[in-house]
């Protein structure tokens, strides 16, 4: 089974098992030791690290922009620089997350190379 498989077979609900596409998903956030998914119009509960899953997907668009957090690129809609050099990516939906100082050399990079 390959990585994307493995990805698209990832959450479970209530004993359910549901695929969930890859290119769905906005980003993913980690809250209280549990990482979620988030697409248009629902929020899943994921069961890898989000480490797992920035490994399984860094040949997908997808990068960690701060401790919290994993997005796909080819979501976001606009990027902008904010105060304390933190950079603010907008989605397509209009939500937005910051790309902490921290991460910004490393996401630019990876813009540069997809």
């Amino acid at each position: 089974m390959n990585d994307i498989e493995r990805v698209n077979e990832m959450w479970a609900i209530e004993n359910e098992k549901n695929f969930l596409q890859v290119e769905s998903i906005y980003y993913m956030d980690t809250v209280d030791k549990r990482v979620y998914a988030y697409t248009e119009d629902k929020v899943y509960q994921l069961h890898h690290s989000l480490a797992q899953l920035e490994e399984m997907l860094w040949d997908y668009g997808y990068i960690r922009i701060n401790k919290s957090n994993l997005v796909n690129i080819f979501r976001i809609q606009n990027i902008k620089p904010e105060a304390n050099m933190r950079v603010g990516a907008t989605f397509d939906n209009g939500e937005k997350l910051y790309i902490n100082r921290s991460y910004k050399k490393r996401f630019q990079e990876y813009l540069v190379k997809m």
